[in-house]
C-alpha cells in the first residue's frame, strides 16, 4: 500500500514540474507561441528520459533505496513529468497550424 503513496507523491511532483515549465515565458523564445510549446515540450521530454536512465543508473548500483521510492521516482515523478498524451496533443497543434515540415522534425526528434 505504501508504494501508491509514493507513486502519488511523486506523480504529484512531476505534474507540477512540467505545468511550470509548460508555461514558463522564458524557456524559448521563438515568436511563435505553437513552436514554443512545442520545443518546451520536447525538452520536457527528453530532459525526462535523462533523468530516467540517470536514476536507472543509481538504482543498479545501490540496495539501499526502497522498490517503493524507486516507483515514486520513477513511475510517478518522471512518469507524470514525461507524458505521450501531452507530446500527441502538442503534435496536433503544430499540424492544425500548418506547420507540416516542423511537424515532421517534433515528431522525428520525439520518437
Amino acid at each position: 500500500m505504501k508504494k501508491y503513496y509514493f507513486i502519488a507523491v511523486g506523480g504529484a511532483l512531476g505534474a507540477l514540474l512540467r505545468f511550470e515549465l509548460k508555461n514558463s515565458p522564458t524557456l524559448f523564445q521563438f515568436s511563435d507561441p505553437i513552436i514554443n510549446l512545442a520545443l518546451t515540450i520536447l525538452f520536457i521530454n527528453l530532459f525526462g528520459c535523462l533523468i530516467l536512465g540517470s536514476l536507472n543508473a543509481v538504482f543498479s548500483k545501490t540496495e539501499r533505496i526502497s522498490t517503493d521510492l524507486k516507483l515514486g521516482l520513477t513511475a510517478g515523478l518522471v512518469g507524470a513529468f514525461t507524458t505521450y498524451s501531452t507530446f500527441c496533443k502538442e503534435s496536433l497543434n503544430i499540424l492544425d497550424a500548418g506547420y507540416l515540415r516542423f511537424f515532421c522534425t517534433y515528431v522525428a526528434a520525439s520518437i
